[in-house]
Parts: C-alpha cells; sequence; structure tokens
C-alpha cells in the first residue's frame, strides 16, 4: 500500500469565511491561513484565537520561557538536525526530486548563540519568537509504502 503526506506552510492556502446568510451578492473577503487559524467564530473568546506565534509568545510568557532558554534550544536543534544529516542519518530515508530544491532540510542553519541573540522578535516588540527559534515557513512531503511483515515461519 501506497502512503502519503503533505504539509506547506509556504502556500498555506487563502480561505473563504462561511457568509452570515445563505447565497451571499458581494463582499466576500478571503482570509490568510499562513500563521494559523484566522477565521475567527465571534462567539469565541478572543484569547482563543491568536495567531501560532502569539500564541507561543503567550505560552512563554504563562510558563517563563526566556529568550535564552528558547535561543538555547533552537541551537541544540539546528545542530542536532545538522549532525544528522552529516552522519547520513538520512540517507536512505530521502531522495532527490530533480529540479526540485536542496536534498537537505533548507532551514537548518549553522549558527551561533550570538547570531540568534542578535534576531528581531517578529510577534511582538518585546517579545521572545524569532526566525531562528520558530518553526519555519517551510514544505514538506511525505511518501512511504506499507508493507506486510514477513511472519517468522516464512
Amino acid at each position: 500500500m501506497l502512503v502519503g503526506g503533505v504539509e506547506s506552510m509556504s502556500r498555506a492556502p487563502w480561505v473563504l469565511p462561511k457568509p452570515e446568510r445563505a447565497f451571499p451578492a458581494a463582499g466576500a473577503e478571503l482570509v490568510s491561513t499562513t500563521l494559523g487559524w484566522r477565521l475567527v467564530n465571534p462567539a469565541m473568546p478572543a484569547v482563543w484565537t491568536v495567531s501560532l506565534g502569539e500564541a507561543t509568545e503567550q505560552l512563554a510568557e504563562r510558563e517563563g520561557i526566556f529568550r535564552e532558554d528558547q535561543d538555547a534550544f533552537a541551537l541544540r536543534s539546528h545542530r542536532a538536525a545538522a549532525g544528522a544529516w552529516d552522519r547520513g542519518f538520512y540517507a536512505n530515508q530521502v531522495i532527490e526530486v530533480p529540479g526540485v530544491g536542496p536534498i537537505r532540510d533548507e532551514s537548518i542553519r549553522a549558527t551561533t548563540p550570538q547570531a540568534l541573540a542578535g534576531l528581531a522578535p517578529v510577534f511582538r516588540p518585546d517579545g521572545t519568537v524569532t526566525a531562528g527559534n520558530a518553526s519555519p515557513r517551510t514544505c514538506s512531503t511525505a511518501p512511504g509504502r506499507r508493507t506486510r511483515r514477513a511472519s517468522p515461519t516464512r
């Protein structure tokens, strides 16, 4: 059986909200879903309907997660991912598609603590989430094949 999946943050869809009444004649507004949920039900509390970046800022504030901690975690993550690629961990899991782009994750950076500390916050002027410690806006696919494991008697 063939299986697969796809995620696209860079090409997240523009969507239309549900109209207030049937068969609207005009006034439809497209909404971008790139940074998370944008179709807000007016009956929901405003604190439930923030962007993913703002939700991360709120979580960091509530749980006392400092910018330095986020940058240190991001640095470890970048280094671990680069090391896995360098050791060949993904060699038999990734195939190149000619003409499509890099075979290696494009969001892995050879970065330093100083470089991460120098990045500006992106969701709040005094925030903690930066381009260096946030999830990237990126796309990925994962095709695969599911097979039956051979029984010990075969």
